[in-house]
């Protein structure tokens, strides 16, 4: 909680402040942060100032977030932006499904203090690649807002999302399709261990289904280049996702729910990059943030 918390009350200021910065100066004040607050946990033992300082990389990675998200754009052009986000989904799915395992390796054989040494370290090398980076998002000074659009970048990103005839009711389609993959997300050990009575290995292989599914969907998304193409993606992927969780409900073996799961990452990849691509392309550059 203390990591996600600021992820969400931060949104709207980390939003305007990397609409009104230099992103090369925000991604190294965030990085070097993100490495001020990890090296401390190395030698920590007490909750409070640990969590304290969990509190403040949820900060940063707000800011770190945000700044590359909006930098994308601007780095790759506006037509290679879906490729360049299904590039980076696939490798962060990857990441989420090695680094648990990876950290719990090094935790069991060295104490918690190598993983973190570990991960400060990967936070100064992508520190130094932003500081390396040439392209810079630097926003346009004394812009007027004298346009409806204008307006509504001034009140928020919100306003800006809901004014999109295609953002808005993407948006909202999606968000029920997460509310219900992250319901099931509860259930499903119950499901996989008591009603289908198969062992815990199976759980894992049923969660690993749907990451490797993910990443099969995050590079088949990026060959989607169109902006009708990419909308169709969405509504199709979240489809797919709500059949194979419906599959779930009936699915009378353990393999056949393994089978649902890929193809449930595979719609999930589908929605969440297309979508990620359309949030980027049809947002004007600087309410990118």
């Amino acid at each position: 909680a203390a990591g996600a918390v600021p992820l969400l009350l931060l949104a709207r200021p980390v939003g305007h402040l990397v609409d009104a910065h230099d992103s090369r100066r925000l991604l190294v004040a965030a990085g070097l942060t993100e490495v001020a607050a990890t090296l401390p946990l190395i030698f920590l033992r007490s909750v409070v100032p640990i969590v304290a300082l969990v509190v403040v990389l949820g900060a940063a990675a707000a800011v770190t977030s945000a700044t590359w998200s909006a930098l994308i754009p601007r780095v790759v052009g506006d037509d290679h932006v879906a490729k360049a986000v299904s590039a980076q989904s696939s490798l962060n799915v990857l990441a989420l499904v090695a680094a648990p395992a990876v950290g719990g390796l090094l935790a069991g054989a060295f104490g918690s203090g190598v993983p973190l040494a570990l991960d400060a370290a990967t936070f100064v090398v992508v520190t130094v690649a932003a500081a390396l980076v040439h392209t810079r998002r630097v926003p346009e000074r004394g812009a007027s807002a004298d346009s409806p659009g204008d307006i509504n970048l001034v009140r928020g990103g919100f306003a800006v999302l809901r004014a999109d005839r295609v953002l808005a009711p993407l948006l909202a389609g999606v968000a029920l399709v997460v509310l219900l993959v992250g319901m099931v997300d509860v259930v499903l050990v119950y499901l996989v261990r008591d009603t289908l009575h198969a062992s815990g290995v199976w759980f894992g292989v049923a969660q690993a289904s749907w990451m490797a599914g993910m990443v099969a969907g995050s590079l088949g998304a990026g060959r989607v280049s169109t902006e009708a193409g990419q909308v169709r993606a969405t509504i199709a992927g979240s489809a797919l996702v709500c059949a194979a969780l419906a599959g779930f409900a009936a699915a009378p073996t353990v393999g056949i729910l393994v089978s649902l799961s890929v193809l449930g990452g595979v719609g999930n990849a589908y929605a969440a990059n297309c979508l990620s691509t359309l949030l980027m392309t049809r947002t004007p550059d600087r309410a990118r943030g």
